[in-house]
């Protein structure tokens, strides 16, 4: 499903998501404002002014696919 995010680090930081895995609740208030800076020059949107948790996952797989044809237009990526 589609979600707004910013990858920093290397690592893919979100606000909401439904996931299946571990994720880290982001507690370090110096990296949640790093992220919120760049979220902001991306999406024109202050996150941090909304008092909601934030999280990262670092990925091992991920899957994208269009929605319209999903059937074949399936993908899988592994990250090491």
């Amino acid at each position: 499903m589609p979600i707004w995010g910013v990858w920093t680090d290397g690592e893919f930081y979100f606000s909401a998501v439904i996931l299946e895995g571990t994720v880290e609740k982001v507690g370090d208030k110096k990296i949640v404002q790093r992220v919120a800076t760049v979220y902001l020059k991306k999406y024109n949107f202050d996150f941090s002014k909304m008092n909601e948790p934030i999280f990262v996952v670092r990925p091992r797989v991920a899957f994208g696919q269009v929605e319209k044809t999903f059937v074949k237009t399936a993908t899988r990526w592994k990250f090491d």
